[in-house]
């Protein structure tokens, strides 16, 4: 909603706008003594005048239009720096698991995007989903684990490999790597076998009613291609310390505020508990959970712009639950692991509860 500030400034600029475009009419009148120059410095003014009115009708005020557009422009820079992207015939883009390419998603696209979908996604954004992220979604997932894992060697050597910090005054913290290996998935496979987006953790795709990698780009209004909007945290919430951010409170492993959905006697919810929140407590309608191929690109662009990590559960953070894709009755995970000097993305059993968890949880844009 425009507040009166905002009005206020629509009316003067729309009044400018009708005044010039009167002075407009006048200058290529027959009549008129021809003044190019002037009619067309007026051409221009009214083009900008308009411009700057569709801006300011942008509709999310915790999320900037300039921010959309400042993150897409990095992202897109990260993805071509570490040769993410292809360049087939002028197009820029992926080839995705289905042995397809997928040009990138214009900045336009994804503006209009979220305009489209703004009376869903404002609550969101006001919720605390500020951070947009693009996501090669189509890409198989060792490939872009592989792209990842260079880009950590590659921050090691340059001395800008860093703990998460807890505030941006807070020191440096050099990470070791472990030299033979700086990434570690536990199965190569996972996106050729996962069901992606389950309503619940059964171990039956027919049951879970997921779909398959190949389905979820078929389906896309930008095959091969994600677009989310995260909370900003690098570091999940740790014992109870949560926020409520316009009647949205943010999920933790002390399940304080979903005491309904843990099973009596338990402490900490399972897995398959907090997906259950997710997908039943109107307070969290329309989110879902992360998935491998997200949470990569979140700890890629999050590394590329801080040199930090992404949950490091040893440090400031916590271990993600990805509960956006299950395979073979497992739920994936990831975390930047100290003991063995690298990120590692492994999995869960749906019905473990374990203290240094909580879940990542994203709002899809498409």
């Amino acid at each position: 909603m425009q507040s009166d500030q905002n009005c206020s400034q629509l009316t003067s600029k729309l009044r400018s706008i009708q005044k010039k475009g009167a002075d407009f009419d006048e200058l290529i009148q027959p009549n008129a003594k021809p003044n190019i120059k002037s009619a067309l410095s007026l051409q221009s003014e009214i083009s900008q005048e308009i411009k700057e009115i569709i801006d300011q009708l942008w509709p999310f005020e915790k999320l900037p239009k300039a921010e959309v557009e400042r993150q897409y422009d990095f992202q897109i820079q990260v993805l071509r720096k570490r040769n993410i992207l292809e360049n087939i015939n002028g197009a820029e883009g992926i080839y995705a698991i289905d042995g397809n390419f997928y040009p990138i998603p214009t900045k336009e696209q994804i503006i209009n995007k979220l305009k489209e979908k703004s009376e869903t996604l404002g609550l969101k954004i006001n919720q605390g989903f500020t951070l947009p992220l693009l996501v090669p979604f189509g890409m198989k997932l060792r490939s872009f684990a592989d792209k990842v894992s260079d880009t950590i060697l590659d921050h090691h050597n340059q001395g800008k490999l860093f703990a998460t910090k807890l505030n941006e005054s807070d020191p440096d913290e050099p990470l070791e790597l472990y030299a033979k290996q700086h990434l570690y998935l536990y199965d190569d496979d996972f996106d050729t076998k996962a069901s992606y987006n389950p309503i619940n953790l059964d171990t039956d795709p027919k049951k879970n009613k997921g779909k398959t990698k190949k389905e979820k780009i078929k389906d896309s209004d930008f095959p091969g291609w994600q677009f989310l909007l995260l909370e900003p945290l690098p570091n999940l919430p740790r014992g109870g310390n949560v926020e409520t951010i316009n009647g949205r409170t943010q999920l933790d492993n002390t399940g304080k505020s979903i005491k309904q959905y843990i099973k009596k006697g338990e402490t900490i919810p399972s897995i398959e508990e907090l997906h259950k929140v997710t997908q039943s407590d109107p307070m969290y309608q329309g989110e879902q959970g992360m998935i491998y191929e997200s949470w990569l690109s979140y700890f890629l662009y999050h590394l590329e712009e801080t040199n930090q990590v992404i949950d490091d559960y040893q440090g400031n953070g916590k271990i993600s639950y990805l509960t956006g894709a299950i395979a073979d009755g497992i739920v994936p995970c990831a975390y930047w692991f100290r003991g063995d000097r690298q990120a590692y993305l492994v999995r869960f059993d749906p019905g473990d509860r374990v203290v240094g968890c909580a879940m990542r949880l994203s709002v899809g844009v498409f």
